[in-house]
């Protein structure tokens, strides 16, 4: 009877996949590339996304917080399109989460199955405004705005490099941590 029971535990150990961990690094979306690169080449090279949806974004606009459309986001980009006269647009957007650190995550935004935009985890060496200055050489166009978490309000900055098709993004105080890379502006 032992023998069976530990037959059955071995068999089970064996056929049991192990769990695949979901890992979000500055490596793993390297390859993202605005207008090249489509959502199955993205899932072949980064595994199956946490989540996707659908969302809509402003004709020639780039969203740092890209969400799922609901009613309200719905009427806001209505009335923005009808003021700016950019027509409303439709995007798929994948969403990678890490298993371990959940503050790492990349999100990958698709049109017309390329990709549009790419939120991505930064490196160290990019995690600073003097390591940026130190990169690039030049000084980055630097926007802040307040933004409201519940009962918070947290400052983010943004670092941009439009010719070189990058824009870094802080929070608060913290280090920057992610980039948002989109096709290069002139």
């Amino acid at each position: 009877m032992r023998h069976r029971i530990l037959a059955l535990l071995a068999l089970v150990v064996v056929a049991t996949p192990a769990f695949a961990e979901t890992r979000v690094t500055p490596a793993t979306f390297v390859f993202a590339k605005p207008g090249t690169t489509t959502r199955d080449q993205a899932v072949k090279l980064a595994g199956t996304p946490t989540e996707e949806y659908e969302s809509e974004v402003l004709q020639g606009e780039t969203e740092i917080d890209v969400v799922r459309t609901n009613p309200a986001r719905h009427i806001d980009l209505t009335v923005r399109s009808e003021k700016s006269g950019r027509r409303i647009e439709r995007v798929k957007v994948a969403h990678w989460r890490d298993d371990v650190d959940t503050s790492l995550f990349a999100t990958l935004v698709f049109r017309d199955g390329k990709l549009a935009w790419a939120i991505v985890p930064v490196s160290e060496s990019e995690s600073t405004k003097q390591k940026l200055l130190d990169r690039y050489g030049d000084i980055p166009k630097t926007s802040s705005e307040p933004r409201v978490k519940g009962d918070l309000r947290i400052e983010r900055t943004t670092y941009a490099f439009p010719a070189r098709g990058v824009t870094y993004v802080q929070r608060g105080d913290e280090k920057i941590t992610h980039k948002v890379i989109y096709a290069p502006l002139e």
